[in-house]
């Protein structure tokens, strides 16, 4: 059920010959002042003063700061990693109690070994990710129109360099939907053996009091202790944020006919209503081209106005193809595919 966490360590040491690299701040060369220098830490003979520290690596990684601006002097440690990607190498599936478990005993060793002391089980939960990658019978095009009608009446399309990504956000929280084998490639992950009709759902949890609330955990000892409720709380963010029609309202919304496209863009007020389904038609066609379509027209473009009018344009033509792209993927209904979908994220 998890993905990433990042932990908030309540009781650490750090030692002298702690591998963490120490980033300055801005340096007032007429008057030698360094702003935004903090002491961060005491390595036995003096502090170690600077705006942060930190330790990078591909599977983890640790920042030491300022717990809050306004106070300077209260110093926090936190880890942050893939609990699927650190235990088994690959986060396409996320991580069951048993790789958490294992995940965490590794974070344990890892901050030993760079040189800071805890004990693991006190750490606050500051991120917590919970995720489900769908197995679909259908391209991730086909959901698409899904995803726009059905389910991303709350989310908005962010283009990404993998494809389109359906997102849900604030301050507390994420709901994401996006292809996750494109994904995986467009970072050069290996994909081999999986299969190529994946979809992942995130629900991020960005605050620890966000966690608290939602699933009544707030440390690693509660996760453990309690990993039932992050599967009983992802379950209940989805249904209620994304899988939250009745049968009634399912079947209206799939009962759309062409006709029924056509008043769609009638009923917008354009006089031009035809030829901006004409366009919309026209950008289904165009769905799987639309990098190298604005590439061209930024190399066309006269300046970037231009460019930035042509693209925007685009955008809006797209998310109106949305709504037609079914019948070009599939023959299924839209009740189908959000049934498909529905049951992959809240089955069992």
């Amino acid at each position: 059920m998890l993905d990433t966490l990042k932990l908030s360590l309540t009781d650490f040491d750090i030692g002298a010959d702690a591998c963490l690299d120490v980033m300055q701040g801005s340096f007032n060369a007429s008057t030698g002042e360094h702003k935004g220098h903090f002491p961060l830490w005491h390595n036995g003979r003096n502090y170690v003063v600077g705006t942060k520290a930190v330790h990078n690596s591909d599977d983890y990684n640790v920042t030491v700061q300022p717990v809050r601006d306004d106070e300077p002097m209260s110093i926090g440690c936190y880890v942050q990693f893939s609990v699927p990607k650190l235990a088994n190498g690959s986060n396409y599936q996320s991580g069951d109690f048993t790789v958490t478990k294992n995940a965490l005993k590794t974070i344990d060793s890892e901050l030993k070994r760079i040189g800071i002391k805890t004990n693991l089980k006190t750490a606050t939960l500051s991120r917590l990710d919970s995720c489900k990658t769908v197995v679909t019978s259908e391209p991730y095009a086909a959901y698409q129109p899904v995803l726009l009608s059905v389910v991303g009446r709350h989310l908005t399309i962010k283009r990404r360099e993998y494809g389109s990504t359906f997102l849900l956000h604030n301050t507390q929280q994420q709901f994401c939907v996006y292809d996750k084998i494109a994904q995986m490639k467009a970072k050069n992950y290996s994909t081999k053996d999986l299969p190529d009709n994946s979809i992942r759902f995130e629900h991020r949890m960005l605050k620890g009091r966000k966690i608290r609330d939602a699933i009544g955990l707030c440390n690693v000892k509660d996760l453990l202790s309690g990993f039932e409720q992050v599967e009983a709380g992802y379950k209940k963010a989805m249904r209620a944020k994304l899988f939250d029609y009745s049968a009634s309202e399912l079947e209206a919304v799939t009962t759309r006919s062409l006709a029924e496209q056509l008043q769609h863009f009638q009923d917008s007020g354009s006089r031009y209503w035809f030829r901006d389904f004409a366009t919309a038609l026209g950008m289904v066609q165009l769905t799987g081209s639309m990098e190298a379509l604005l590439g061209a027209v930024e190399v066309v473009a006269p300046n970037r106005m231009t460019y930035h009018r042509v693209r925007k344009q685009l955008d809006n033509a797209q998310h109106q193809a949305l709504t037609l792209q079914s019948s070009k993927y599939s023959r299924r209904t839209l009740k189908d595919l959000y049934q498909e979908l529905e049951q992959g994220v809240l089955g069992s």
